[in-house]
Order: structure tokens, then C-alpha cells, then sequence
């Protein structure tokens, strides 16, 4: 225990202003406050925790909530960390398959960083694929960083999730992040039951996507190229329940 911590945080401030190749991991402190002149978690360090370890699906899914609010200060050098990327075989918690795929596709788009939680003598080839997607490696490294994901569609998630008075949008997330090129990356989320979700013409507005002549759309995590979009648009996808995403990079044709 720090009896001392001014000296932790003067620490950690200088860290941060050096050009130190070391990294350095902070626990829970992301928002800036004027009234301590605290500038938040990037001033501090390359990363901060935002939550507690996710011990399984659910605290996940509240990591996930968490991260709606805090994305927003991500900063080259500084990201919000919503934990590790769980697997079925974790020591610290675990999650399906399914479920990490959901991780590494949102840990890809906020961005922030990708580290594993599984036990890597037990991966089986369908994690490996996950965590090994280049498509999503490549959104995660996008450089210059112009924009953070956002949450364009839906609220808070909770887990498990049963739709409510028949409709199963309560469970279900879309969220977006402008890519350097003019790209944006869409993720769907599905907490509920197996659903259809559709990205519809509000949803390609709140995704800057709103003035494209024409949509090209690529599957990330089949690696195919779709159906070439145009307005009003509208992108549909089956996305099966209890923690399961669809991902997509789509190019705006002017």
C-alpha cells in the first residue's frame, strides 16, 4: 500500500509526459475532473482500468456499458481498459466462444487493447481465429486515431437478457468508429435471443455514413464482400443470442 500517494500520481504523471517505452496500466480512473485539475486516465498512463476483472459474461457486459460513457476520452498513448480478452479456459474468468468473439471485435473497434485471458496451452482454433482476425487487428491499429466508437443504437446491455413485450431490441447494441480512410467500422451485438438486427437509415446517419451515394460492405468476420448498398440504406444481419456480434467495415462510395 502507497502511503504516499502524491508521489504515485506525480510519478505516473511524469511517466506519461516521457518519451519511456515502457507501458503502464492504471485501475479506474478514466474521466477528467477540474475540480482535482486531473485531466484523466491519458494523462496518467497508456491504459486504465474501467472496471473490475471480468470474472465472466455478465461483468463483462457491464465493462461494455462502462466503456459507452469513458470511450469517448480514449487518446493516442491512453485507452480506456474494459480487461482482457476471456476465453473458455480462462483462470480468471471465462466466457463462450461466442462471447470472446464479441471482445475482440469491440475491444478492436473502441479501440482499445487487445490482451488474451485464455489459457494459450488449451485455444482451441475457433480463438485463435478470433483473436488471430487480421481485419480486426488492422480496425484496432488504425492510424491516425480520428474518432472513438460510440453506442448509435441502444442502451445498456444486461446478461442474461429476455426480450421485452415480444421485442428483443432491450438486448441489442450497434456501434460505429470512423476509420482514417473514411471508413467506419460497425459491430452488432446480441445479448437476447437469435435475432435479425438492422443498421437502418438513422443508423447509417448517427455512423457518418448518411451522404454516401453508395455503401460497399465487408463481412469481418467471414472475410466476404457483400452486397453493395445504396440509400436509403439498410444493412440486416442474423446475430445469434447470448453474447454473439456481427462486424463490418463499410466504405462510403461518393
Amino acid at each position: 500500500v502507497c502511503k504516499q500517494p502524491e508521489l504515485t500520481w506525480s510519478h505516473a504523471r511524469a511517466h506519461a509526459a516521457s518519451n519511456s517505452r515502457l507501458a503502464s496500466d492504471l485501475h479506474r480512473y478514466a474521466a477528467p475532473d477540474p475540480s482535482l485539475h486531473f485531466g484523466g486516465g491519458q494523462t496518467l498512463g497508456n491504459s486504465y482500468r474501467i472496471s473490475g476483472d471480468g470474472g465472466g459474461w455478465g461483468p463483462i457486459t457491464e465493462a461494455l456499458n462502462v466503456m459507452a460513457e469513458v470511450v469517448k476520452y480514449t487518446h493516442p498513448g491512453g485507452y480506456p481498459d474494459p480487461d482482457n480478452i476471456l476465453g473458455p479456459h480462462g483462470t480468471v474468468g471465462r466466457v463462450t466462444e461466442s462471447q470472446a468473439r464479441v471482445q475482440m471485435v469491440l475491444w478492436s473497434i473502441m479501440p482499445t487493447q487487445l490482451i488474451l485471458g485464455e489459457d494459450v496451452t488449451q485455444m482451441s482454433d475457433e480463438y485463435i481465429e478470433t483473436v488471430g482476425n487480421e481485419e480486426l487487428i488492422a480496425v484496432n491499429q488504425d492510424t491516425p486515431l480520428v474518432g472513438s466508437a460510440k453506442r448509435i443504437v441502444g442502451g445498456d446491455l444486461k446478461f442474461p437478457c429476455k426480450p421485452s413485450n415480444g421485442s428483443n431490441a432491450v438486448c441489442e447494441n450497434i456501434w460505429s468508429r470512423p476509420l482514417a480512410n473514411g471508413d467506419v467500422a460497425l459491430a452488432m451485438v446480441n445479448q437476447g435471443a437469435n435475432a435479425s438486427i438492422t443498421c437502418d437509415q438513422a443508423c447509417f446517419a448517427a455512423a457518418g455514413l448518411g451522404g454516401a451515394k453508395k455503401v460497399k460492405v465487408r463481412d469481418m468476420l467471414a472475410h466476404a464482400d457483400l452486397a453493395e448498398l445504396s440509400p436509403p440504406f439498410a444493412l440486416k444481419a442474423s446475430v445469434a443470442g447470448e453474447g454473439a456480434v456481427a462486424a463490418f467495415r463499410l466504405t462510403p462510395v461518393k
